[in-house]
This record gives structure tokens, sequence and C-alpha cells, in this order.
């Protein structure tokens, strides 16, 4: 975790295998910024779809509902933006494929 100002920020890689998802999720204060550098998915912002790929971004607000499900084999960077910076700021839901 690194300071910049006075928000903290984490950057992480995350793997998914064809046909598994992230969960569909919010936090209350963090935003997040994903860079799809592999593979293919469909992302889902607040209950809208879309399909995703190799050189998209999706940029997440704080409090916005949001997951992933991998389509082919998905690689991802995800920048999360939060002051606080807590893992445990996460809220998860239910979310039909």
């Amino acid at each position: 975790m690194a300071h910049k100002g006075h928000l903290f920020y984490n950057i992480k890689t995350t793997r998914l295998k064809a046909g598994k998802h992230i969960s569909y999720q919010l936090h209350h204060h963090r935003s997040e910024i994903w860079t799809c550098v592999d593979g293919e998915g469909i992302f889902v912002l607040d209950g809208e779809r879309r399909l995703v790929k190799r050189g998209d971004v999706m940029n997440i607000p704080v409090e916005h509902y949001h997951a992933i499900k991998a389509t082919t084999d998905l690689t991802f960077i995800e920048v999360q933006l939060s002051n606080p910076l807590v893992e445990e700021d996460i809220e998860r839901f239910e979310y039909e494929w």
C-alpha cells in the first residue's frame, strides 16, 4: 500500500479461469480502476453488463455495484484508491449470471 496526497492506493493482479467470477460487490470508501491485460470477460457495473477484453479499462466509483466473469482465462490489474484503505471495505451481494 502506498500513499499519494490524501489517498492511499494498492495495486494487485487478479487472474480468473474461464467461467469463474468475483462476487457482485460495492465499497463504501474505495474506488477502483481495473485494466484488462489478457483474456475476455463480462464486466457488470450497477447491473449493466458489457464485454471486456485486453486493453479495456473499467472505472468503478465509490458505492457502485460491480463484478466480473471470465469467458476465457482473464487477467486484470486492479488499482484501489481510498482513505482509509482497508480490506474490510466490501459488501457482497447475490448476482445471477
